[in-house]
């Protein structure tokens, strides 16, 4: 619709053109609507620009826990910035949906093997930083990988997540 296309013309220029801040997206507000379409368009701009859209409502204390599901969908997004905002999304809204988080336990543990080792840390980082009980028997195994992983920064990712674990369930260690 119209509005995923401004969106992802707006998303474009900001990407290309404007610095990370990104002070556009806390406008407005109107049209959450049709966010969800533009969180389901092919266009990974587009829901990067929704997303973007979605925490910035989310970072003003808007309620946008009606877009979890659309949202946690992009988790298996190929792109890795669409897919780090996903995580940080997913970070802040696990509490107050920790089955619907849990089902993306999968998508976490694949991308903790993924060849990109900033993938890789940012799954460890948010398996361990959702808090969800049920999570940990996943984030175990996920941090020991890391722990032996090659590259410094998945390494230190993992170093943190034992703490988190431990801090959530320190049975599992």
């Amino acid at each position: 619709n119209s509005f995923c296309t401004l969106l992802g013309v707006a998303s474009r220029s900001t990407l290309l053109h404007m610095p990370a801040g990104g002070s556009d997206f806390f406008r407005g507000g109107e049209g959450m609507g049709s966010i969800k379409d533009c969180l389901r368009s092919p266009d990974p701009a587009v829901q990067m620009a929704a997303v973007k859209q979605v925490i910035a409502q989310m970072t003003v204390g808007k309620d946008t826990s009606s877009h979890f599901q659309d949202v946690a969908q992009l988790v298996t997004s190929p792109h890795v910035q669409v897919k780090k905002l996903v995580y940080l999304y997913l970070i802040q809204n696990a509490k107050s949906q920790p089955d619907k988080a849990v089902m993306h336990a999968g998508s976490f543990v694949k991308d903790s093997m993924h060849e990109n080792p900033l993938v890789r840390g940012i799954a460890l980082r948010t398996m361990t930083a959702l808090q969800v009980p049920t999570m940990t028997s996943y984030g175990n195994e996920v941090v020991m990988r890391g722990l032996r992983d090659s590259d410094p920064y998945v390494r230190r990712t993992a170093a943190y997540g034992v703490l988190k674990l431990y801090h959530t369930a320190p049975e599992v260690l």
